[in-house]
């Protein structure tokens, strides 16, 4: 039997004025990418996207390492994540 776990999503997440402001400039793939962000979080424990493991996760979630860096650079930039020395959160 596999043990997973799971975190709260309100069911009218794409209309929360962040999500808008992501969703006007990536489209539906930075919504999808948002909640990518948030399981990866999630998975590791800590709450944390690692900086160095940036081109493993382009890679699983399918988009370029440069476009993730900059997508995860505007999250934090509209209050969505944030980040320290460790690296982003939310």
């Amino acid at each position: 039997m596999k043990e997973t776990y799971y975190f709260s999503h309100d069911y009218n997440a794409r209309n929360d004025d962040k999500i808008l402001v992501i969703r006007d400039k990536y489209q539906n793939e930075g919504y999808a990418i948002y909640f990518y962000c948030l399981e990866t979080m999630a998975e590791r424990g800590d709450g944390y996207i690692i900086p160095s493991l940036i081109g493993g996760l382009s890679l699983g979630y399918g988009v370029a390492k440069g476009w993730l860096l900059g997508y995860l650079e505007f999250c934090v930039q509209i209050g969505l994540f944030s980040k320290d020395e460790k690296g982003y959160f939310s």
